[in-house]
């Protein structure tokens, strides 16, 4: 599965202080790191870049790429930023940040044909976040069908269904794995992409990694194509490239109903049985769940 890095992020202090005041060695030190964990792409996440808009973003692609030869996912909802951004891209971008609303289609869509970017597409419209699956699959194949129409092939699109925190809403968690798995059957051509870290927004940060990574697994087992994830978790790239087997057979088992004894593993495989648990809504999530 391609693993985007997302560690540089607009919303994180060091990051958000590193880009206002020009500072490269932050930035170039998450890319490198980023880098050699083994990240396919790096997002450069400027959420919804206000200020300086072109400024910012030209800078911050370069002064990434100046250090990591790897294709940049670009990440913002100004359409500014974006293109100043995508004009200094090296290697064939990812336009991270595309949705069904009709400034996205009008502002946004345009700028993956004109730089010859991939797009990601997520599913949501101006109405918002569809609550299920049959309604983000609506959602997406009208959003698709428009993208189609000016001239962007499904092999160019990366669908993202919204992943929503499992602390705040679990019946949605169990919909994203549907919704990744019958995908390919609606939209043949298209790419799986998540924001992987959603998932565990809300919950301690001790905790996070767990979900995170458990989250994965099941994502993958359902034809993920890519994450955008912590790829600085060394246990999580270990899952990815079909490491910790023990561990991975577990959350199958669990995804597909069998019964494991908890109780009686290691404290590593139980804390991954009880989070997939959690994560298919067959235990009520707490932040507890690992103690109960």
């Amino acid at each position: 599965m391609i693993l985007i890095g997302e560690n540089i992020h607009i919303i994180s202090k060091a990051v958000g202080d590193a880009v206002l005041n020009r500072e490269a060695a932050p930035i170039q030190a998450l890319a490198r790191a980023q880098a050699q964990a083994g990240a396919d792409y790096l997002d450069l996440n400027l959420g919804p870049a206000r200020r300086e808009p072109n400024e910012v973003a030209s800078w911050l692609v370069a002064t990434v790429q100046d250090v990591a030869d790897l294709p940049i996912s670009l990440d913002t909802m100004n359409p500014l930023a974006m293109e100043a951004g995508l004009k200094l891209c090296r290697k064939r971008a990812l336009l991270n940040s595309a949705s069904g609303k009709l400034e996205s289609r009008e502002n946004m869509m345009p700028l993956a044909i004109k730089y010859d970017a991939q797009v990601v597409i997520s599913v949501i419209t101006d109405l918002g976040c569809p609550p299920d699956v049959e309604s983000r699959v609506e959602s997406i194949m009208e959003t698709v069908a428009y993208a189609n129409s000016i001239g962007i092939d499904n092999e160019d699109i990366w669908v993202d269904p919204i992943i929503l925190p499992v602390s705040a809403d679990q019946k949605q968690v169990r919909e994203a794995l549907e919704f990744i798995r019958i995908l390919p059957d609606l939209l043949p051509g298209v790419k799986s992409v998540v924001g992987l870290s959603n998932v565990s927004n809300g919950t301690p940060a001790h905790l996070r990694g767990v979900l995170n990574r458990t989250y994965m697994v099941m994502l993958e087992r359902n034809g993920l194509y890519a994450a955008i994830a912590d790829v600085l978790d060394a246990e999580l790239v270990e899952l990815n490239g079909g490491g910790l087997e023990d561990a991975r057979v577990l959350i199958h088992r669990v995804m597909d109903g069998e019964p494991v004894d908890a109780e009686s593993l290691p404290e590593r495989e139980r804390d991954y049985v009880k989070t997939a648990r959690v994560l298919m809504g067959d235990a009520l999530y707490s932040h507890a769940w690992l103690e109960t």
